[in-house]
């Protein structure tokens, strides 16, 4: 069996659909081949991200194919002409490169694609424009739902990453419960290594981080939610209570809102925000953290929730459906439109050391639930599902367990 999956991200920019394909690029590299050969598709050029989590896995480049691709089928053809489809002009052809590897299955694992004749695997991850339409203009809204319903449509699997995710692209974009697998992922911190204490150290004085702190790491997106966060830590200075916060991630063209508030609340000074991070650097700013805050409104999965549980970091975090689902009630939650819960949630958190503690026991155990290697080997299973192949006893097991 030959698989392509799509790498063609941008670290900086691309949030946990990074940390996503990582996670699973690493758990493939570490199962048996038994004859499968994986494939990495990345932009030319630019792979060296990836390739420390990587392997043996052998890259392909994304450019134009030399053979010219095959027509497409009979099939194809009939169904075109019969019933246009929406959305397909928002859909790149391939460039052929999977074609003549000779895939069997391509794995779509990013919101994004290409149209192809070989079965593909495609991951939506979150409809947030359905739930917070306010977050985009009207011409990008109406395109990202079309270019969802295009590759769901054109998909064997479409994936999601939470059971709450599969209902909502169910409900919302008419996708057949048959066609919905949930496959969750796990901790990239596991992927990264274990920083010693001169790394700690290293970062501490790199960054100029608090003694003390609260980690949020999120992109500056107004969905991320960073508002409410000045606004609570302004609620506890009021109360004499100082919690100063490290935010991690890509400032993008809405962190001015952001700095302006901060300013204008008077908590500049307790926030940090370092950019986006390397994964060893972020990893040791979970080992320093004293709390991770995600006080995000919405989300498809929320890796910064299980890389806190495999760190041992006690988690406050937005009481929403997908987060609720992967913290499994190890993590103590508020209601992220409420500053002053936030605020009272995040404080307790941060004084009480006993449940510091226990949050902490509670998301170890609950991060030993998840694993890159579980992660592979339910894809695999569906690799094989899809290309036709005969499945396994395990193989079987694994497909059922993910049925939505």
């Amino acid at each position: 069996m030959k698989v392509v999956v799509d790498a063609r991200l941008e670290p900086g920019a691309a949030g946990g659909v990074v940390q996503a394909v990582l996670g699973l690029v690493h758990g493939l590299s570490r199962l048996g081949r038994d004859g499968d050969d994986y494939r990495l598709l990345v932009r030319p050029g630019r792979g060296d991200w990836l390739r420390p989590y990587a392997g043996d896995l052998p890259f392909l480049e994304a450019v134009r194919s030399e053979t010219p691709l095959p027509p497409p089928s009979l099939r194809a053809r009939v169904a075109r002409r019969l019933r246009p489809r929406e959305g397909e002009e928002l859909v790149p052809p391939s460039k052929g490169v999977a074609e003549a590897f000779g895939a069997d299955v391509i794995h779509l694992p990013t919101q994004q694609g290409f149209t192809t004749e070989i079965p593909t695997l495609y991951h939506p991850w979150d409809l947030q424009h359905v739930h917070y339409p306010e977050f985009f203009e009207d011409g990008e809204r109406r395109d990202r739902d079309r270019l969802y319903r295009a590759l769901c449509r054109q998909a064997r699997l479409v994936v999601t990453p939470t059971r709450w995710a599969a209902e909502d692209v169910i409900a919302n974009l008419q996708v057949p419960r048959r066609k919905v697998a949930v496959v969750a992922g796990a901790s990239p911190l596991s992927v990264y290594g274990e920083p010693n204490a001169a790394d700690l150290e290293r970062v501490r004085v790199a960054r100029r981080l608090p003694d003390e702190f609260v980690l949020y790491p999120a992109q500056t997106w107004p969905h991320k939610n960073h508002l409410a966060l000045v606004d609570a830590l302004a609620l506890l200075k009021r109360d004499g209570v100082r919690v100063d916060a490290v935010c991690a991630g890509w400032q993008n063209d809405f962190f001015p809102t952001i700095e302006a508030r901060a300013r204008e609340a008077g908590v500049a000074d307790q926030l940090c925000f370092t950019g986006h991070l390397l994964g060893p650097e972020l990893t040791a700013l979970y080992r320093l953290a004293r709390a991770l805050v995600f006080p995000s409104l919405f989300e498809g999965w929320g890796f910064p929730v299980l890389e806190a549980f495999s760190a041992g970091v006690p988690v406050v975090c937005s009481d929403v459906p997908s987060l609720r689902e992967v913290a499994g009630g190890a993590a103590v939650t508020f209601e992220p439109t409420r500053p002053e819960d936030v605020a009272a949630k995040l404080r307790r958190v941060w004084e009480v050391e006993g449940l510091r503690r226990e949050l902490a026991e509670r998301g170890r155990a609950r991060s030993r639930e998840f694993s890159w290697e579980r992660t592979a080997r339910i894809f695999r299973a569906h690799y094989r599902q899809v290309a036709g192949e005969r499945l396994s006893e395990e193989d079987s097991a694994r497909v059922a367990e993910a049925r939505a």
